[in-house]
């Protein structure tokens, strides 16, 4: 098939861009750098920048590639001629980088492009961060006043990272202001995984032989892997040991108390700030989001669904249903709101407004069967978007404890009953739906990843893009782009630091396979892309792996984002890298 994309013959290399500006682009363009994609943290981050960047007409590419290695091409490739600004997750290279400086340095390879640190402070660098002390003492408190622990263990993450850091002290600080002597044996160390945490139960309680009330965790992976390693001991969250957390992490599985750290909105702002750099809107130099306690049951407390909806009815009173409920109006929106923190849907208030009004011309007779079907229909919406319905009970929770007061009616209170017991059944059929789905369309897609293994036998680069293209639109991945690297080092672990040519090898957009010639088409590197290939009638988020083999570097594999899968990804990556390293195994020539 032909593209309708001008295509510079391979033969004939296009005239570098000049060093000095950087390519000219239709759209706004910005470099998203992390780490990991794989973990809850990152895959939140980059939807939050991706979902804005997106609303706001702006090109995406994220790097997720290591940050910290001294050779690493597609880190280094990103500049000025390629995009707008840099996203940094700076909070994960300070988890093995503590030096202010060094970490200033990092970001000195992508001037004069503006840029914005995630979670470390750095200097002379626009940084957004979290207050991770207000949630942490918050939770540290409860467990102080409320529960009466004395004896609480802390599970801590890398020493270098600065959030970590700061939460430890804050633990340190909580212990003091309530007369609790600070024991470091009650201190164990961990690196934010689930393992980390298991280890340090085993070094609490298997080799230190702590008595312990309560354990804290830095984050919830650490905290999970706590939970875990406790039951497999037979001793029970929570009545044996409560267990607290740091991230609001809710694909855990645990019912667990913990700090909700806006991790979505982190990634938002970010490209907020950055698209304001861009348009020279004056942005403060550091900005930080706050953190809240979430009590769940691994505390020992009863969860929000269950204590939110206690209220009791105002039945005698001499006020009509309806006047009441317009009087609770701005107070009930306001609750649905914060009641709905953990739903990426709180982006805006419309829902709120819609569920009320319908609940309130339900229960008062103006338009009976009303509620129901407004709520399956912002259900429905929530399922479109791929959200996850975890967090409705606790909304219908709210709306009944905001409202049942204003039932002054038996026969109100019974049909407001009788709507709230319908909304949780149709929530709770709503989350067995999309789980089922989820595990239908895992399975699906696992056959479909087993179809793409296929290209390993490919006999040439034309063959292997060929093979590898045709799988695509079944796995939901509308765009992709392969590169190699022109003339890579030999040598065992070796790669360009930052190579002058690359090729393009595989080109597919929108259900179109771009055919190039057999060798691909040459382009300066600098590029990423070769000009004129993303398109301009619509933003794209294009993630990019380097294709290995080994530590050895062959080139970049870009993928439009689709599904939020990390393995599809990886998966996709390998079975690209493996055959391309042996069909490459002489450089290509211009």
């Amino acid at each position: 098939m032909s593209s309708s994309v001008p295509i510079v013959p391979p033969h004939r290399p296009p005239d570098p861009q000049p060093d000095s500006g950087g390519r000219s682009r239709s759209r706004t363009s910005f470099a998203l750098m992390i780490e990991h994609y794989g973990d809850w943290y990152g895959q939140t981050i980059q939807r939050g920048v991706s979902d804005f960047t997106r609303e706001n007409g702006a090109h995406l590419i994220t790097v997720a590639t290591s940050l910290r290695d001294e050779v690493c091409p597609l880190r280094d490739l990103v500049g000025q001629q390629n995009v707008d600004g840099v996203i940094v997750v700076s909070s994960v290279i300070s988890n093995y980088e503590k030096d202010p400086q060094r970490l200033a340095a990092f970001f000195s390879r992508y001037e004069p492009l503006p840029c914005i640190s995630i979670g470390v402070n750095i200097p002379n660098v626009h940084s957004l961060l979290i207050d991770n002390r207000a949630g942490m003492a918050e939770a540290l408190r409860h467990l102080v006043n409320v529960h009466g622990f004395r004896k609480i263990a802390f599970v801590r993450g890398p020493e270098a990272n600065a959030e970590a850091e700061q939460r430890f002290q804050v633990y340190k600080d909580v212990l003091t202001e309530n007369g609790i002597a600070y024991n470091p044996d009650l201190v164990a160390s961990g690196d934010w995984s689930p393992l980390s945490g298991a280890m340090a139960v085993h070094t609490l309680k298997d080799v230190r032989k702590c008595e312990m009330q309560a354990i804290v965790a830095a984050d919830d992976a650490m905290a999970a892997g706590v939970i875990e390693a406790l039951h497999a001991r037979g001793l029970r969250v929570p009545s044996d040991i409560a267990v607290v957390g740091f991230d609001n992490d809710l694909g855990l599985g645990f019912s667990l108390t913990t700090v909700h750290q806006p991790v979505y909105m982190l990634g938002r702002k970010a490209a907020h700030m950055l698209l304001d750099i861009v348009r020279g809107v004056d942005v403060p130099q550091t900005v930080t989001l706050p953190t809240e306690m979430v009590i769940r049951r691994s505390c020992g407390c009863f969860v929000a669904d269950v204590t939110n909806s206690v209220a009791q009815p105002a039945v005698g009173s001499t006020q009509a249903p309806g006047v009441l409920l317009a009087q609770r109006r701005e107070t009930t929106l306001g609750a649905l709101m914060n009641s709905a923190r953990g739903l990426t849907s709180g982006v805006n208030s419309e829902w709120t407004e819609r569920l009320f009004n319908a609940f309130v011309r339900d229960v008062t007779g103006e338009a009976r069967g009303e509620f129901l079907p407004t709520l399956d229909a912002i259900l429905v919406q929530e399922w479109m978007e791929h959200r996850a319905m975890t967090g409705w009970q606790n909304v219908i929770s709210v709306l009944r404890r905001e409202l049942l007061p204003c039932m002054t009616l038996q026969e109100t209170v019974a049909d407001a009953e009788n709507l709230w017991h319908q909304a949780r059944v149709l929530v709770g059929e709503a989350a067995a739906r999309m789980h089922a789905h989820q595990q239908e369309q895992r399975a699906i897609q696992a056959m479909r990843l087993m179809n793409v293994n296929s290209t390993f036998f490919s006999k040439d680069l034309k063959s292997l893009a060929d093979a590898f293209a045709q799988k695509l639109p079944s796995l939901g991945i509308d765009r992709c782009y392969a590169v190699t690297f022109e003339d890579p080092s030999t040598g065992s672990g070796s790669a360009p630091a930052k190579p002058e040519w690359s090729r393009l090898v595989l080109a597919y957009d929108e259900e179109e396979h771009i055919e190039l010639s057999s060798e691909g088409l040459r382009f300066p590197a600098k590029q990423l892309i070769p000009d004129d290939f993303l398109p301009d009638y619509r933003p794209v988020s294009l993630m990019a792996l380097h294709l290995n083999k080994g530590e050895k570097v062959l080139g970049i594999i870009f993928f439009e984002m689709g599904p939020q899968d990390a393995h599809l990804y990886e998966t996709l990556r390998r079975q690209f890298s493996e055959p391309l390293f042996r069909l490459t195994q002489t450089p290509l020539t211009s």
